[in-house]
């Protein structure tokens, strides 16, 4: 029983700290990316946050449900949803347009026939290998993005208590 309280104790301990880290260092970016976008002059208006808000919104009022109870079933509110969708829409505006070619698309379907549904319509199947190629694209340059701020800025973090 001793044992499994230290244990226990450790395990409370270094979860917090890993969750710490996490914290700031997700503030931190956070910051770094508002920071480029205001010197770029990028905003992201109430209006395309509710435009944004107003999709799952619609749904799910059509299931009969609201976005707010969702998302309180999930440990969330409608602020930090509206948060997350502004830095989504600032990352968009700070990475750019991203560009499919119809070579990468069909390379694309071509290294992952194996795991593609029988049936799927050609169509659908170049949507979503294009979608896909795009996230991945996207994904890259967000992370390059931020890295790039990181590594070009001053943190200063506080010292442990």
């Amino acid at each position: 029983l001793t044992y499994m309280k230290e244990v226990e104790g450790i395990y409370v301990s270094e979860a917090r700290t890993t969750a710490g880290k996490q914290a700031m260092n997700q503030l931190v970016t956070k910051t770094l990316l508002r920071q480029a976008a205001e010197k770029k002059n990028i905003i992201v208006t109430e209006k395309e946050i509710n435009d944004e808000v107003a999709k799952p919104r619609k749904s799910l009022e059509g299931q009969g449900q609201n976005l707010e109870s969702a998302l309180t079933a999930q440990g969330d509110t409608l602020a930090n949803y509206k948060e997350r969708i502004e830095l989504q829409k600032l990352l968009e505006k700070l990475v750019g347009e991203i560009k499919v070619t119809d070579k990468e698309v069909t390379d694309y379907i071509e290294k992952n026939k194996d795991s593609i549904p029988e049936g799927t319509k050609e169509t659908d199947l170049k949507s979503q290998a294009k979608e896909a190629i795009k996230q991945e694209k996207f994904n890259t340059k967000v992370q390059a993005l931020i890295q790039d701020l990181q590594k070009n800025a001053k943190i200063s973090y506080p010292k442990a208590v």
